[in-house]
């Protein structure tokens, strides 16, 4: 599922994608709905929402509305500072070195490059110093002493920031963890007067991944230090937790690890470009690339001076890193591009102010997943046939199925077919095979599922693409173009759907002595018809002939179902003999129910239940139920002739469409390099020999810089960027 949703959080465009090896596409058109504003961007599956890490996707993007932004103010912010100094391990002890890391951000969120803090003991004495790197962190060791005290002091554009580093505690173990070419290096330390309490207790270390977990065995002796080192290859590839246990398995420490050791990217080799008409073809040439595993590519071309591609995460980070951190973190991309020594210490400085990670061990021990959400797997469907006496069934085929022919037996009235996958077009038609061979259109009725696209109950932070200034003026030029609707499109008043349902339920509610209830996809899926959901509500069933006397019947029951007996009766009464409650179907008051034995809540968008019958006359003592249905519900049946039925699929997979370059007035202005788009190509792979070839327009002036992302060979990741100049292509 992907959507976007605004600042109020407020859905305003989503699809369902169908994934094949791992490999999903789409595209959202900017139309009327959006305005100048931020937006995000999430993809995720239903499934996902058991669980409370982030392992979906999100994206804060920002839109421009032409007609509104018409001149662009360069952003402004505070010199405020934001800083955390952060134990390594979570914990201060008091007469043992700490390692502390240090993180200095501006107003924005973003971390501050080159910031000095000191830190001083009690007596302003300097005890030592650090500088932050591009990200704005840092490190630091320190020994606290017990009942002294320590500052750490920055001085920043002419102020100066003092925080002190409190909730040092005089008993525990902190930890340090370093990275060497060959292993990781733990120490776990104590002071002395924790030792005593320590000495000869068996801990337990804890390396996991949030997949596989290894444990080995740690006990203080007569030493302060305990040291563990751990080679690489015996680690996890990618994120390790290491948790510290105690002998009744509860959580001390914890710190994060990546290990880069295993991870496989690829770089392409210097692209080579040949001219041919109106186009320039690039052919980006990979290295051993095995064609008969899974590979694919997707490229974004844009001008070299562009502000517009600012993600901080790339492939690799989103699928590696983000999962396992709290927060956002900013320019994660750079961790997984052209890494060097440099970068693999940067990433560990990172991990250091982190915390603890995504997996809570509280939740891991005493509330697992409940498995709530459905692991789905394209969209199925029930077809209830009006009748028990069998028959034969032709259903039709349509984009990714053929055609199939259903036999239902004597006392079946019903089948049901899963894993579909139905594109936009595409709709269920079925027909009913006569004994004589002819088809006619079946009596039935189809309930699908999933029938909307379903809420992310998780919210995860995200930063804005980091920019020096977010717009710029544009050119006179340019102006003018938009003014003239040559640059842009005049945009259509906005609706706000939400707000209007949310007033049509207020008065709706407002309108009467009842309880009123809506229904959502989860609604329906918890009561698949209207007897279940009424005899949950206060209210019983009886299918009998003796409302009195004989025990109810079941549906199940082959007799019953013919003659379609099927009362409501109130548990509770507001008068003598009076059980019954006075129950309309859309506005209608029933005379008998026989009709709600099939209604299925698919249709239904909201039911009043008023018990006491008020305003509703002498009748009413048992009550008063409304149920309104809603015409416009997407999977309602249509006529489509006499031989055959088509149920309209309510949720079906989008199907991509050719992407769309805009034109420019001007490919030499200052908005065109900041803001415009060249081409973008998905569904890459590349040829027997690794060469990747797609082409762009020969017009665009300057250096293009190929935003390239995507995996080779199943498990090899390429992430990079690639810059071209249409003057080296060959040809010219």
């Amino acid at each position: 599922y992907c959507t976007i949703t605004d600042e109020n959080e407020e859905i305003v465009k989503s699809k369902m994608l169908l994934v094949t090896n791992g490999v999903a596409r789409a595209d959202f058109a900017l139309d009327s709905i959006f305005t100048t504003g931020e937006y995000t961007f999430k993809a995720y599956t239903n499934w996902m929402n058991n669980f409370e890490e982030q392992n979906f996707y999100s994206e804060k993007i920002k839109v421009i509305d032409p007609e509104i932004t018409t001149t662009v103010a360069t952003q402004r912010i505070s010199n405020t500072l934001y800083a955390q100094f952060l134990p390594e391990g979570g914990h201060i002890l008091s007469d043992a070195e700490n390692t502390f890391g240090a993180i200095i951000k501006d107003s924005l969120g973003f971390g501050i490059h080159a910031v000095k803090g000191s830190v001083l003991d009690a007596n302003e004495n300097v005890v030592t110093t650090f500088t932050t790197n591009n990200s704005g962190i840092s490190k630091f060791n320190v020994t606290p002493i017990t009942n002294g005290s320590h500052t750490v002091r920055v001085n920043y554009k002419g102020k100066t920031y003092n925080y002190p580093i409190n909730n040092v505690s005089e008993k525990g173990i902190v930890c340090n963890v370093s990275d060497t070419e060959n292993e990781v290096v733990l120490t776990f330390s104590t002071n002395a007067k924790t030792l005593p309490l320590l000495k000869n207790q068996f801990y337990t270390l804890a390396i996991h991944n949030g997949n596989a977990l290894n444990t080995v065995d740690l006990v203080f002796e007569d030493e302060l230090s305990v040291v563990k080192k751990i080679p690489h290859d015996a680690l996890h590839t990618g994120i390790n937790i290491f948790t510290l246990f105690d002998s009744n398995n509860n959580p001390l420490l914890e710190r994060q690890f990546f290990n880069y050791s295993g991870l496989s990217f690829a770089t392409a080799q210097r692209p080579s470009l040949q001219k041919k008409k109106n186009e320039i073809w690039v052919t980006l040439p990979y290295a051993a690339v095995d064609t008969t595993q899974l590979s694919n590519i997707s490229i974004s071309v844009l001008p070299m001076e562009t502000v517009s591609y600012g993600h901080h995460h790339n492939l690799a980070s989103h699928t590696l890193l983000k999962p396992y951190l709290r927060g956002p973190v900013e320019n994660a991309a750079s961790y997984f591009t052209s890494i060097t020594p440099e970068k693999k210490e940067a990433l560990d400085q990172l991990l250091r102010v982190q915390g603890w990670s995504s997996y809570d061990w509280g939740t891991v021990f005493n509330s697992p997943p409940d498995y709530e959400y459905d692991f789905e797997k394209g969209i199925s469907y029930v077809a209830n046939v009006n009748s028990i006496s069998g028959g034969q069934f032709f259903v039709f085929p349509n984009a990714n199925h053929s055609s199939e022919v259903v036999v239902l037996n004597a006392g079946e009235s019903a089948f049901e077919r899963n894993t579909l996958f139905p594109l936009s077009e595409d709709e269920i038609r079925i027909g009913k095979v006569k004994e004589n061979g002819k088809m006619v259109a079946p009596s039935a009725y189809v309930q699908f599922s999933p029938t909307e696209i379903p809420d992310l109950e998780l919210n995860t932070a995200s930063l804005l693409a980091k920019q020096k200034y977010f717009f710029k003026s544009f050119d006179n030029v340019e102006a003018e173009a938009l003014k003239l609707g040559k640059l842009g499109q005049q945009l259509n008043e906005v609706v706000v759907t939400k707000t209007v349902q949310d007033t049509r339920i207020e008065k709706i509610r407002n309108a009467t002595l009842g309880r009123v209830e809506f229904f959502d996809d989860a609604k329906r899926k918890r009561y698949r018809n209207f007897g279940n959901y009424i005899s949950q509500n206060g209210f019983e069933i009886d299918q009998s002939n003796n409302l009195l006397g004989e025990a109810p019947a079941t549906r199940d029951d082959p007799d019953l179902r013919s003659i379609g007996h099927f009362l409501i009766v109130s548990r509770i009464s507001n008068g003598p003999n009076q059980v019954t409650p006075l129950i309309y179907l859309d506005g209608v008051l029933l005379s008998e129910h026989s009709i709600l034995r099939e209604l299925k809540t698919d249709d239904i968008d909201y039911i009043e239940i008023n018990r006491s019958g008020a305003g509703g006359g002498l009748l009413s003592g048992g009550g008063i139920i409304k149920i309104v249905r809603d015409p416009n519900r997407a999977y309602a049946d249509l006529d489509n002739g006499d031989t055959s039925k088509a149920y309209k699929i309510p949720l079906k997979f989008s199907t991509p469409k050719r992407f769309y370059t805009p034109s420019y007035p001007s490919y030499k202005s200052t908005f065109f390099k900041e803001y415009g788009t060249v081409n973008w190509i998905p569904n890459l792979q590349p040829d027997a020999a690794g060469n990747v070839t797609f082409s762009i327009p020969d017009h665009i002036p300057g250096d293009i810089n190929l935003f390239i992302e995507g995996y080779v060979n199943g498990n090899t990741f390429v992430s990079e960027v690639k810059t071209i100049n249409a003057r080296d292509a060959q040809g010219n």
